[in-house]
């Protein structure tokens, strides 16, 4: 029986099929006063947000269930005077109610999710409050995990990544990639792990699913806790270049070697692009999407949005050179050799005049 009955049936009603994950989980949240104001917060505890509400989301083209709703939406805590207004996620790129994506409309819509599920739920929804407790999340990577150049040949993570031509010793000792052996999350379990380092310290991690992955799968689970908006993949190494390279993913920036930076997908936020200005705003950028951005209405609207992001922030001394892969490939498609050489081509061809190669540039690099 769903926690949130009203909820449940009011979703129900509009989306005719509603999945539950985590079933019959409470979320628990710690209270955070402002002590200035006395405003209070409620900051949920690492991976504890509870049971959850799977449709598909109205506000994008998914079709796999990717709108996920906490059973405390919009309910409240009348003992903190916390309404839980924002407890609402989807997992599609670009969508308006991806969180990371940062979007100006996100509450727009959850004010409209809100009017669409109201003629259908009460008003007044009790539910049991959940256990209030003090925990400091500190990072952590899986526990059963092993450095991936010590995996056996055969071994279907080893198979995969020397498929894709990449250099396992490498990977492991530039990029600290790991293998987990064994977890009790099903989309950590049995997949590839990539450490998330900034300022020298794991900020978090992700976790790929071996081979082509099913639809109804994440190709990658983020740490949970881990905001990976707020973080850019290799910042720290990147940065020491005259020139950084945006990229969406990581295996992108495993190709490219220590100047690229990857936005953990095809969105950027206004957190990120502080981050790049910082490094390289007496410089400049390299920005270079896979090649499917203008495939697709949705994926063109997406991309147009990145691209006036950075453009109009005008931070850049050198300006932003665009780096359109062709149709069909992503730059981990490449070797690095020919990736590089592919990119000192379109700089030559658009008439780019700044420094991009340097003698340290396939540092890192391991793609064959």
């Amino acid at each position: 029986m769903p926690i949130n009955q009203s909820l449940y049936n009011a979703l129900g009603h509009i989306f005719k099929q509603v999945k539950i994950a985590k079933d019959g989980q409470q979320m628990r949240y710690v209270v955070k006063t402002n002590h200035l104001n006395g405003h209070k917060r409620a900051e949920i505890v690492e991976d504890q947000h509870g049971e959850e509400y799977r449709v598909c989301c109205p506000f994008c083209t998914d079709d796999r269930y990717r709108l996920w709703i906490s059973h405390r939406w919009n309910t409240q805590d009348t003992l903190n005077n916390i309404t839980f207004s924002h407890l609402v996620n989807c997992f599609n790129d670009g969508c308006d109610l991806n969180r990371d994506t940062e979007s100006p409309l996100r509450n727009d819509k959850i004010d409209d999710l809100r009017k669409l599920l109201s003629p259908f739920q009460r008003h007044t929804v009790s539910i049991q409050l959940a256990h209030v407790e003090e925990k400091v999340t500190i990072p952590r990577l899986p526990e059963h995990t092993v450095p991936i150049n010590q995996i056996e040949s055969w071994h279907s993570a080893a198979a995969y990544l020397t498929s894709r031509k990449f250099d396992l010793n490498k990977l492991a000792t530039d990029w600290l990639v790991l293998y987990c052996e064994e977890d009790p999350h099903p989309f950590v379990d049995n997949r590839i792990i990539v450490p998330v380092n900034y300022d020298g310290k794991l900020t978090g991690w992700q976790a790929r699913y071996i081979g082509k992955c099913p639809k109804s799968l994440p190709k990658y689970f983020t740490m949970p806790g881990m905001r990976k908006k707020r973080v850019i993949y290799n910042y720290d190494r990147a940065k020491q270049y005259t020139t950084g390279i945006i990229t969406e993913g990581t295996t992108d920036v495993w190709t490219l070697g220590f100047q690229g930076i990857a936005t953990f997908g095809a969105e950027i936020s206004s957190h990120q692009i502080s981050m790049m200005v910082n490094a390289w705003g007496d410089s400049g950028v390299i920005l270079l999407p896979d090649g499917d951005v203008l495939t697709t209405k949705e994926k063109k609207t997406r991309y147009e949005r990145l691209r006036s992001r950075l453009l109009e922030s005008g931070a850049f001394r050198w300006g932003v050179l665009e780096v359109l892969m062709p149709e069909g490939t992503d730059p981990a498609s490449m070797s690095s050799k020919e990736l590089w050489n592919y990119i000192l081509h379109e700089a030559k061809r658009q008439g780019y005049q700044h420094e991009i190669f340097s003698e340290h540039a396939y540092t890192g690099a391991c793609r064959d």
